[in-house]
């Protein structure tokens, strides 16, 4: 005897994946080089010193592009490790979060997710350290939008700072330009955005880790994608 039910028909979980179109303002705000006096410095593994913009400068920036109430910033999930990254830090947190922007007149969202991690210091408020994992997260996640790329995009996916002091040696600066090349290869191809892409091609040649090479590659795998 066949069973003649009729199958229930199954909702669709296909994803429409629209363009959010930006005004020519907003290109231009994103692909901004970032001032100079914006930059900082703190030390980095292996005595280099690793550049960072502080988290106002972002904020400001994703207020001046998108507007206050067309972007939201979400801490995910959180925890804490062991892992010390500072001589004088008793241990680390991390968040992970994301940052949306919303187009409300078409309803659409654009989220981009990243991790961010502060050490943890004695007598500090562990508050004070989630706070401070959040406002690199932010960072982070603000430049898989564009701001802040040309200070951060050969760091995305690196480990955070060391706070090392001792000089690196040639090997040391060989597998930097190894990995920075690593990590940035890793990058352009996830990433999906054109204007991101050539923003990342602008800065290739300013770059003073990545040898020669890397950078020839480099531009070939972005001028194949846009």
């Amino acid at each position: 005897m066949t069973n003649s039910k009729k199958p229930t028909k199954r909702k669709s979980t296909a994803m429409t994946v629209a363009q959010i179109n930006l005004a020519p303002t907003q290109i231009q705000l994103i692909n901004e080089q970032t001032p100079q006096q914006f930059i900082k410095t703190k030390p980095g593994r292996g005595g280099k010193k690793v550049k960072f913009i502080e988290g106002g400068y972002v904020t400001n920036k994703l207020n001046q592009i998108f507007g206050p109430i067309n972007w939201s910033f979400k801490i995910i999930d959180r925890g804490e490790s062991t892992r010390k990254t500072e001589n004088n830090a008793e241990g680390e947190v991390w968040v992970y979060g994301e940052l949306t922007i919303h187009d409300h007149k078409r309803k659409i969202e654009v989220t981009k997710g990243q991790s961010g991690q502060h050490p943890v210091h004695k007598n500090v408020p562990i508050g004070d350290a989630y706070k401070s994992a959040g406002t690199d997260c932010l960072k982070k996640c603000a430049s898989l939008f564009g701001i802040g790329l040309d200070v951060y995009w050969g760091q995305i996916e690196t480990q955070e700072a060391t706070g090392a002091t001792t000089k690196p040696t040639k090997a040391t600066v060989k597998q930097t330009s190894e990995q920075k090349f690593d990590d940035g290869k890793k990058y352009i191809e996830k990433c999906t955005d054109v204007q991101t892409l050539r923003q990342i091609l602008s800065n290739i040649d300013s770059d003073k880790t990545l040898t020669m090479a890397h950078k020839h590659q480099l531009k070939k795998i972005i001028n194949a994608r846009i």
